[in-house]
């Protein structure tokens, strides 16, 4: 038997191989499919903080010191000449009376004034020059605040005893002890006695520590007070425990200088020099290039030291070069540098940095107060291995 063809066979046979052919092309020529984009490493990974702040360097040459803003408060200056100064903290009083201290790390500060209506102080973070009020304990008149070797804060005051015809505080009670010539006046306070000082305003003197955010009192002792070899707080152990404050430096500077020896040579020459004063006595300070000269006014009940400077030049005494200076004298030295603040020829506070190797002057600066070398910080975060306040550094 015949089987008829159909006549359309061949083209549908020819259209379905041009479809299947295109198809095929089509898929080759379609670009592959992509995966959907996930983040890269970069992108993912939270951005880094940005570093703490931190205070800023110090070195043998930086200086703290004190001056009067335009707006009548006080700013607390770090400088490092011959670089530009940096106002630390900024306080809302006049430069007479303010008081600075360091912890022993470097990294924060007490700063304190007495006002009128009460002392005022501030924690200050050195690193970003932000403080905050501290309140101050009682009993007791402010004295000074400082930190202690651990870092923790510490507030002296001193408690002096005005008698009782003009009315004296009621914590502070004076009793009588023995009779006859063995008499003698004791301070009762909280249940401790304390002898009673015979020279000047007898009173006690007091330390507090802060713990917890709270004042805790942790020293007590007799002192006296207003006159001239008054001890005040400086009674105190605590005073001498303190990391530094500006008026230990000054303090501690002064046991730095010590009188002329009887025998040696240039004494001879130092006398044969017009005396500054009515009297007094040359004194010797001990630098990287040699002995400093310094005249120490003997003519008031209290001796203090004054210029002119002297120093051993190629052909006998001169004075340095840059040192002229007068009236009351401070002497710091720090590695090859000194520092002497004292007055200018026309009675204006002046301080001088004068490299004691190379005998050349590096900076003067004028109408600054409490000019002293900006202690370095100590390696321990909790300063007890703070360097002693005032001591060269090692």
């Amino acid at each position: 038997m015949r089987i008829a063809h159909h006549r359309w066979s061949h083209a549908l046979v020819a259209g379905l191989l041009l479809v299947g052919c295109k198809s095929s092309k089509d898929k080759e020529a379609a670009p592959p499919a992509q995966a959907p984009a996930t983040p890269t490493a970069s992108a993912a990974k939270p951005a880094a903080p940005a570093p703490a702040p931190t205070p800023a360097p110090v070195s043998d040459t930086t200086l703290s010191y004190l001056e009067p803003s335009a707006d009548k408060k006080c700013r607390w200056v770090q400088h490092t000449p011959p670089g530009e100064p940096k106002v630390v903290f900024t306080v809302p009083s006049s430069c007479d009376s303010v008081q600075v201290a360091w912890k022993g790390d470097g990294k924060e500060a007490l700063v304190s004034v007495p006002m009128e209506k009460g002392a005022q102080a501030w924690r200050v973070d050195l690193a970003t020059g932000t403080g905050s009020p501290l309140s101050l304990p009682t009993p007791g008149n402010f004295g000074t605040l400082g930190f202690d070797a651990e870092g923790r804060a510490v507030a002296l005051t001193e408690d002096p005893y005005y008698g009782e015809e003009e009315g004296a505080p009621s914590h502070l009670k004076v009793e009588t002890v023995g009779k006859g010539e063995d008499a003698k006046k004791e301070f009762v306070f909280e249940g401790q006695r304390y002898e009673f000082a015979l020279d000047g305003m007898p009173g006690l003197t007091h330390a507090f520590r802060q713990e917890g955010g709270a004042w805790k009192r942790f020293e007590t002792k007799s002192s006296s007070f207003e006159w001239d070899y008054a001890a005040g707080y400086r009674a105190l152990d605590a005073y001498d425990a303190m990391m530094p404050t500006a008026g230990k430096l000054e303090s501690l500077s002064r046991d730095k200088v010590f009188p002329v020896p009887e025998d040696s040579a240039v004494l001879a020459e130092l006398t044969a020099l017009p005396p500054p004063s009515e009297s007094g006595s040359w004194q010797q300070l001990e630098t990287a290039g040699g002995l400093l000269y310094l005249w120490q006014d003997e003519s008031t009940e209290l001796a203090f030291l004054s210029g002119p400077v002297r120093m051993q030049g190629a052909k006998g005494l001169v004075e340095p070069e840059g040192l002229a200076l007068s009236g009351a004298l401070s002497a710091f030295v720090r590695g090859d540098w000194v520092l002497l603040t004292a007055s200018d020829d026309a009675g204006k506070p002046v301080a001088k940095l004068w490299n004691a190797r190379t005998k050349k002057l590096l900076a003067s600066l004028s109408d600054k107060g409490t000019v002293t070398f900006w202690p370095k910080p100590s390696s321990s975060d909790t300063g007890a291995k703070a360097p002693v306040a005032g001591s060269p550094t090692p």
